[in-house]
């Protein structure tokens, strides 16, 4: 029996009809038949690789190489008609031997993307070649060869993401209609997440102080910046970036390496977000039931580990014996939250707060938030230790510098990678148990999560003599419930206000 081979498809912004654009730029029919698929391919791309990457400022850095491979002597002609056409634009980053140009989506098209069929058979063949000889597939063993059996439910995702999605624009419009195009904007819509704890039937906003960093560069449009454009648009990086996740696993297009910077393997269930996971299946049909098995306060208790180093064979501070408690107890963040007053329906939310304001930060930054000055006031030995990990190291220019905070949250990921790949991976091979890791926790079938609980608690107190809590947890398909702007105008009203 012969099956039909699945069409390759390209993912665009929603909004650029790659035909009508060029009808619209006066190509003849025989033209655009002839080289759409080379638009479509670019601006696929671009628009890719910026959502993949996650680079704050949008920037693809693509080979020309590889594009005059595929184009061949259309590139130039290509990329300059969709810069003159408002498409995308360009920087000028470019280094001989060290970095391409940088190409992004204009904000007039960062919209969602939508994936469409390439037009050229020829073009498409042609394509595949090429992602063939450069294989994403990078890195090797059991978590390659279980990454392979990997499945969604594709359909139950992207009704959830579609949903939430439409949420979360359709609060930004209200919002907007009703405190006009402000910062006004940012604190309301957090406000309305904190006060509903609907997060998971909303896409959450970027943290204050990456936000603050955007607001300082994003420019004035007749005196005013166009906050609701940017939201809106970081809205659309969001879903698009759920979307290629979904996509991705759904026709089998795995990724797997492991990063240079933090020994992290990066895969694509590393992409998906947490609450995508509980789509996830495998090919084995009567082992359907998938477990999360996480390490609690996973990144906090792996600075444990650092702590333990610097004050060996000296006096450990009070605070540094509370902080390895909590930790380890994974109580860290329910002690912070409760000085705070903060609900558990906010957790997630918090979780990524004390992230950006204790150990992803500048030290700087810690000392002017609240969250930062309580966790200095509560652990100020440990506040210590991290300001000192994050300063700038001898020899280092002056853009190693600027980024020395950064050491810090590499060197626990470090730390994670080494006991998740190289301590616990092998004991779970070696006991025949499939697995699939995301970064700090481990997926697997009902039949084993507790044995995997019982195999990464035993390397812990093996390795380091610390003892982690450990969640284990079913994965279950996520629910978003749609809202109107009629009952989102109306919750506004009761509890606003307004």
């Amino acid at each position: 029996m012969h099956y039909k081979k699945r069409a390759k498809l390209l993912y665009v912004p929603s909004n650029f009809n790659v035909v009508t654009w060029m009808m619209g730029r006066g190509y003849s029919l025989r033209k655009i038949n002839s080289h759409q698929d080379k638009f479509r391919h670019f601006v696929h791309s671009v628009a890719t690789q910026a959502v993949l990457f996650e680079n704050e400022k949008g920037w693809s850095y693509i080979s020309s190489e590889i594009l005059d491979e595929l184009y061949y002597n259309h590139r130039k002609w290509v990329i300059d008609e969709l810069i003159s056409g408002g498409v995308v634009e360009k920087n000028n980053s470019y280094k001989a031997g060290e970095r391409c140009i940088g190409y992004r989506i204009t904000p007039a098209y960062q919209t969602k993307l939508l994936g469409e069929t390439i037009f050229s058979e020829v073009f498409a063949a042609n394509l595949e070649r090429k992602q063939k000889l450069a294989s994403k597939i990078t890195a090797k063993g059991i978590l390659v060869r279980n990454l392979r059996l990997m499945r969604i439910h594709h359909d139950a995702a992207h009704e959830y993401l579609e949903i939430k999605f439409s949420n979360s624009q359709k609060l930004l419009k209200v919002l907007h209609d009703l405190f006009g195009n402000s910062e006004t904007l940012y604190q309301r819509y957090n406000e309305y997440l904190a006060k509903s704890g609907e997060n998971e039937s909303f896409y959450s906003l970027a943290n204050e102080e990456k936000f603050g960093r955007a607001m300082v560069k994003l420019p004035d449009v007749n005196g005013k910046k166009d906050v609701y454009l940017y939201l809106s648009n970081y809205l659309n990086s969001k879903f698009n970036k759920d979307y290629l996740a979904v996509e991705s696993i759904r026709y089998k297009e795995f990724r797997a390496s492991v990063s240079d910077v933090n020994n992290r393997l990066d895969t694509n269930i590393t992409n998906l977000s947490k609450v995508l996971r509980g789509c996830l299946h495998t090919t084995q049909k009567d082992q359907q039931c998938l477990f999360n098995v996480d390490i609690k306060n996973s990144q906090p208790f792996l600075l444990c580990i650092i702590l333990i180093e610097q004050f060996k064979g000296r006096y450990m501070p009070e605070d540094v014996k509370e902080y390895i408690q909590l930790t380890s107890s994974g109580k860290l963040y329910d002690s912070i939250m409760a000085h705070f007053r903060v609900p558990a329906s906010q957790r997630n939310v918090f979780k990524k707060k004390l992230f950006a304001t204790v150990f992803y930060c500048k030290a700087k930054y810690t000392a002017q938030t609240k969250e930062g000055k309580y966790f200095i006031k509560m652990f100020p030995s440990v506040a210590r230790v991290i300001s000192e990990l994050k300063k700038p190291l001898p020899g280092m220019t002056k853009e190693e510098a600027a980024n020395a905070y950064k050491q810090l949250p590499i060197r626990m990921q470090r730390i994670e990678s080494h006991m998740v790949l190289k301590v616990i991976a092998p004991k779970l091979e070696k006991a025949g148990i499939f697995f699939q890791t995301v970064h700090d926790s481990f997926i697997c079938y009902r039949k084993d999560a507790l044995l995997v609980k019982d195999i990464v608690v035993a390397s812990f107190q093996e390795e380091h003599s610390l003892t982690p809590s450990v969640d284990v947890e079913e994965l279950v398909e996520p629910i978003a419930d749609a809202k109107t702007e009629y009952e989102i105008n109306k919750y506004l009203s009761y509890n606003f206000n307004i």
